[in-house]
């Protein structure tokens, strides 16, 4: 294995952690003082939605499979629901912690919803096709 390979799988990796770090952050830290006011409206829920597709999409793309190896349905669902309990887990913090953020059943729901937009995507982009040892 070349160098060269080894530093892009650790650089993606980083990039895929910090990211997570980067939403840890802003759904624990309160915000600014300022309201959250786009005139959209649920723009907050699509941009939960957005934010935990992206962490899908960076997981798979920091950390695949072994070379050779399919990226296949279970990776997927291994991926997706560790995203999502990761985003029920910071809710759940939000709860508990004291900076004056607060559990929120429907900002959950928004990050699932994210996840499973993504994993959909990647398996569409596949052709929804099983690995070979899922065929009939």
């Amino acid at each position: 294995m070349s160098e060269v390979h080894v530093f892009q799988k650790v650089l993606r990796a980083l990039c895929a952690g910090a990211y997570a770090l980067f939403l840890a952050v802003v759904s624990i830290v309160p915000a600014s003082g300022a309201p959250f006011i786009i005139p959209l409206p649920h723009a907050d829920k699509a941009f939960h939605a957005a934010g935990y597709a992206v962490l899908f999409l960076l997981s798979r793309w920091g950390f695949p499979a072994a070379a050779g190896g399919d990226v296949g349905w279970r990776r997927d669902i291994i991926r997706g629901s560790a995203c999502v309990l990761y985003g029920m887990a910071l809710e759940i913090a939000q709860g508990i912690l004291p900076f004056g953020r607060e559990f929120s059943l429907a900002d959950a729901a928004a990050n699932a919803a994210g996840v499973l937009l993504a994993l959909a995507a990647t398996r569409f982009r596949r052709g929804l096709r099983l690995p070979s040892s899922e065929r009939c």
